[in-house]
């Protein structure tokens, strides 16, 4: 029989585990954007910060901003311009804004009705780290308290909420169209001794208009014929064609007077009154019964002179009574 020894045996083995957790987080920098500059780079007359009322003229406004993490991490720029309406940071009452996952420009803000953005994916310019915003803007007559300077904000966001926001003191001003006409001294035609002769004389009308699409100048008679203290008359002018400027011709057995723009005139048409002021000029009559343009442009005008020419000729077989003969020539300047 075999014994059992004591003390001999398996000893148990016991395992016990512990886990640790490890969590990593990348770090991810983000850098603010910069607004480089705010511009307005067309106003009227060339400098100055006016933009006219005359709801077709894009007044241009150039923002720059950049971005060191690439154009694409811009969210957002907003143009905002304070008015009558909020003169008060943030101005809220007007505003712009580009957004730049669409490349759109929209109108975000216009509590007078007094403005219009025209800007489209063509007026904005990126590359790298840069944006070049050209906010495009048309004022009406509904812009309240014009010819009065107001600041403007430029406020960027970019994907990381991350801003920039400018200020930019008397930075606009929105004035009324304008325009004035001078009032020369009358003219003369001096004498016409006896039959088959005449005489000529001249007036400047100086317009001045702030209006970016021009003016139109139209002349109209008192009456169709000059007259003396004895109601004797001299005829208006008789063209071949209505309305038409044509080479000056008086048959012998009348008396006419009309006029003419003179070639020296800020804007003068040769196609109209000829391409001198001799042979070649061209006449017409002055009509009463309505008006008719003599001179035009379709831009600014900071001082057009127009000279216009009166004439007037007895025929070499007319008999004309001796007197001082008179007639009333409005001249009307008027925006386009």
């Amino acid at each position: 029989m075999r014994g059992v020894q004591e003390g001999k045996g398996v000893a148990p083995t016991y395992c016990t585990q512990v886990y640790v957790e490890v969590d990593y987080t990348p770090s991810v920098s983000n850098t603010a954007p910069t607004n480089d500059s705010l511009t307005f780079t067309n106003p009227y007359g060339g400098d100055g910060n006016d933009a006219v009322v005359d709801d077709s003229t894009e007044w241009n406004f150039r923002a720059v901003v950049s971005d060191t993490d690439g154009y694409t991490d811009l969210t957002t720029v907003v143009l905002r311009l304070a008015n009558s309406s909020d003169n008060t940071t943030p101005y809220d009452a007007l505003k712009f804004t580009w957004t730049e996952a669409t490349d759109a420009f929209s109108e975000t803000a216009d509590t007078q009705n007094a403005a219009t953005i025209t800007s489209t994916g063509t007026d904005s310019t990126c590359a790298t780290n840069t944006c070049t915003l050209d906010f495009k803007i048309k004022f009406n007559s509904s812009f309240s308290t014009q010819s009065t300077n107001y600041n403007a904000e430029f406020y960027t966001t970019d994907d990381a909420a991350a801003t920039d926001e400018d200020s930019y003191t008397d930075f606009y001003q929105v004035v009324p169209i304008s325009i004035s006409v001078s009032s020369p001294a009358d003219v003369s035609l001096g004498t016409i001794t006896g039959t088959g002769t005449s005489s000529t004389g001249e007036a400047t009308w100086t317009v001045t208009t702030n209006n970016p699409n021009g003016y139109k100048l139209e002349w109209q008679a008192g009456t169709a014929t000059m007259a003396n203290e004895y109601s004797d008359t001299i005829a208006a002018y008789t063209p071949a064609v209505a309305d038409t400027p044509e080479t000056w011709s008086v048959a012998s057995s009348d008396s006419e007077w009309g006029g003419r723009l003179k070639s020296t005139s800020t804007d003068y048409a040769s196609g109209t009154w000829g391409t001198d002021d001799s042979s070649n000029a061209k006449w017409l009559n002055v009509k009463s019964s309505a008006l008719f343009q003599i001179a035009s442009r379709a831009s600014v005008a900071t001082g057009s002179d127009e000279i216009v020419q009166f004439k007037a000729e007895v025929g070499s077989s007319k008999f004309q009574p001796t007197g001082t003969y008179t007639v009333n020539v409005t001249v009307t300047a008027t925006t386009l």
